[in-house]
């Protein structure tokens, strides 16, 4: 036998003692707590992990190099993509490997595809471009929000028919999702350093007023008032006025699915209330994320006449309080949000609701009586 076909033969068992050796089933451990980062490692198995860890712990290789596998599925997997899964309309950001902000971990699972993310919005950059229109360009006299954009008055809200200039120019690459965008791109002083809360801005022992001023704020939440915004949520900069300032009516027989998580406000034929479901996601499929609003004063300016939800700071005193609050009667139902809308507190049929338990913060209180509903706000302290 040649000498060459017995170097083959000798060497062909040790690739495959190699290529078993790769995995080892005994590393394998599921409840190890893996960091959530994006540091890609390519495993001898040929597949590409987020991590090193993950590479030890959930596949169990023995062997890795730093970087993505050569033709591996890297940050995007297409496969995960599931446009019709119904995701929680909670805002709980992650930043995906692919530098996106997704709203919470499943919509950067099912809705981006990716396979990996970190707690918290992706860091801004200070490279986006600043885009600023013309002057005396207009869109039209038609009421639709086009977005924020960069004018010589500073960044500021703009309406129109589209994003089609009267010059015949297109600008939809003008407009900012908020504010806050619009400045961290085009004043210097504001670029990256410039976050829209500021935990320092808090200060619940501000007693701000009831009254219905609105502003808009950087995170394109509509706030009661400037004290409000400020002090209660350390919102860093606003506008004035609502930022739903459009009246978007659910349709007549729309449902959102049996769940007690609340949603926000909505408009109806019978006017404005507290709406809770699954989703925002309707029961003909499409996604109504846009027609809630957050105050119900919002609500009502935008729609007019009267509704069978109102906000009532007098219904409930002491406001704020430390642990118990009196209502002005018994309640069929009383249920307790918190800001990312879970129900925290349930109860019924009583004037009397313990807090103590709840963490300091802002809550909402929703208050049913047969077909009376009303929203009230209370701020719970230390």
């Amino acid at each position: 036998m040649p000498k060459f076909l017995l170097i083959i033969i000798a060497l062909f068992p040790l690739t495959l003692s190699a290529q078993d050796n790769c995995v080892d089933s005994s590393l394998i451990n599921p409840e190890t707590l893996c960091p959530m980062i994006w540091m890609p490692v390519c495993g001898c198995d040929g597949n590409t992990y987020s991590n090193d860890c993950e590479a030890l712990n959930i596949g169990g290789v023995t062997a890795w190099s730093d970087g993505e596998c050569q033709g591996g599925t890297g940050c995007i997997d297409p496969s995960l993509i599931d446009i019709n899964m119904g995701c929680l309309t909670v805002w709980m950001p992650v930043c995906g490997c692919d530098g996106n902000t997704y709203g919470n971990d499943c919509e950067a699972t099912y809705y981006g595809g990716v396979t990996s993310w970190t707690d918290g919005e992706c860091p801004v950059v200070d490279t986006i471009e600043c885009m600023i229109l013309p002057a005396n360009v207009d869109f039209g006299l038609c009421a639709m929000a086009l977005g924020v954009a960069m004018t010589d008055s500073g960044c500021v809200f703009i309406s129109g028919c589209s994003s089609m200039g009267s010059d015949g120019f297109d600008y939809a690459g003008y407009f900012y999702n908020s504010e806050w965008e619009c400045n961290s791109a085009c004043l210097e002083d504001t670029v990256v350093t410039l976050p829209c809360v500021v935990d320092s801005l808090f200060n619940f022992a501000v007693d701000c007023i009831g009254d219905y001023i609105p502003v808009c704020g950087c995170d394109e939440v509509t706030y009661l008032n400037e004290c409000v915004a400020v002090n209660y949520h350390g919102i860093s900069s606003y506008m004035p006025g609502p930022c739903h300032a459009f009246c978007n009516p659910i349709p007549t027989g729309i449902t959102f699915g049996e769940c007690d998580m609340v949603l926000g406000i909505v408009a109806t034929d019978s006017g404005c209330f507290t709406l809770s479901g699954c989703s925002s996601i309707g029961s003909d499929g499409l996604d109504y994320a846009g027609y809630f609003y957050d105050l119900m004063q919002e609500c009502e300016t935008a729609c007019g006449g009267a509704s069978i939800g109102s906000i009532e700071q007098n219904l409930v005193y002491p406001n704020p309080t430390k642990d118990f609050i009196q209502l002005d009667r018994n309640y069929q139902s009383i249920q307790v949000v918190n800001p990312l809308g879970q129900v925290v507190l349930k109860d019924n049929n009583t004037k009397l609701i313990n807090l103590s338990a709840l963490p300091a913060g802002i809550y909402h209180l929703g208050l049913r009586n047969d077909s009376i509903e009303k929203f009230v706000k209370v701020i719970k302290e230390n």
